[in-house]
């Protein structure tokens, strides 16, 4: 399994690709170092190297994975992540989900779906698995709406 992948909600324009790229290469980095810092071992400098690899790794390998996807498959997967975040969540109700397929290979494809709202609503955390032409990939954040409406990913 790989931990690479954008969540995009909310995000539109020309600047989408850069701003997947960014977001898929700052998770990836966090990632990577959170699995190298456990790798490293339990002493302060392994844990510290390993954690540097680990997200140097991490973020190119998510920056390079953030490129998979084709301009009708970024346009079908953030659309489908917009919606999933302006869905109404209602107590006692089942958390949304939305899918996406490729316009053009049907083996890529994903699925969106809130795990936890928290903050009155106001706060969601998402998770994503996505197959691009046969790879897996995984990926979970938090999305809070801010003051003007607009949903942004939390640190």
């Amino acid at each position: 399994m790989v931990l690479a992948g954008v969540l995009l909600a909310g995000c539109e324009g020309r600047n989408t690709q850069a701003i997947a790229t960014g977001i898929g290469t700052l998770a990836g980095g966090v990632g990577g170092a959170l699995l190298g810092r456990q790798l490293g071992g339990r002493n302060s400098s392994g844990a510290l190297i390993g954690g540097l690899v680990g997200a140097a790794l991490g973020g190119l390998l998510a920056n390079h994975v953030s490129h998979r996807l084709n301009a009708g498959e970024r346009w079908r997967r953030n659309t489908a992540h917009r919606r999933l975040l302006e869905t109404p969540v209602e107590p006692d109700a089942p958390l949304p989900q939305r899918r996406w397929v490729s316009p053009d290979d049907p083996s890529t494809h994903g699925t969106t779906e809130v795990l936890v709202v928290t903050d009155g609503g106001q706060c969601r955390t998402i998770r994503e698995i996505a197959y691009v032409r046969g790879e897996e990939l995984r990926q979970e954040a938090r999305f809070c709406r801010g003051e003007n409406g607009q949903w942004t990913r939390q640190a």
